[in-house]
């Protein structure tokens, strides 16, 4: 089940991204319609990169799992730079994490990040229920 929650995040995730961002190019223009270049300019562009390689895996161009273990190791150059951006971005993550600006802020945005995760997880499970309940009905 979480398995099926997490593809369905993913699978929505450009969807979300680009109506956050035309939602707030939106409020920033007061109300009026934003332009192409403001909502460009809102767009996460790590989404378009997630789009690149939801595509290359549907291909069958990156495979092997994580550090290419299933296949007996014999990943492609793909797979080898796929681990390595991870890899990096996780770390980088860390790197920017400081717990004196989650200090400084209060705890108010640690609180809207906590429900919009709850809501996103509460959404993505609501929708996977819909599908293999009643569009896709999965027999055991």
């Amino acid at each position: 089940m979480a398995s099926i929650v997490k593809n369905t995040q993913n699978a929505l995730i450009g969807v979300v991204a680009f109506f956050l961002a035309l939602y707030f190019a939106s409020k920033n223009e007061g109300g009026q319609r934003p332009g192409i270049r403001m909502i460009w300019d809102r767009f996460p562009k790590f989404v378009l990169g997630f789009i690149v390689a939801s595509i290359l895996y549907t291909l069958g161009q990156i495979y092997g799992g994580p550090l290419g273990l299933i296949d007996g190791g014999k990943g492609t150059v793909l797979e080898a730079l796929k681990n390595w951006a991870f890899t990096l971005a996780f770390v980088s993550m860390g790197l920017e994490f400081a717990f004196g600006e989650i200090k400084s802020m209060g705890w108010k945005p640690v609180a809207v990040f906590l429900i919009a995760t709850l809501f996103n997880t509460l959404l993505a499970l609501g929708v996977s229920w819909v599908i293999f309940s009643y569009l896709l009905p999965i027999k055991f």
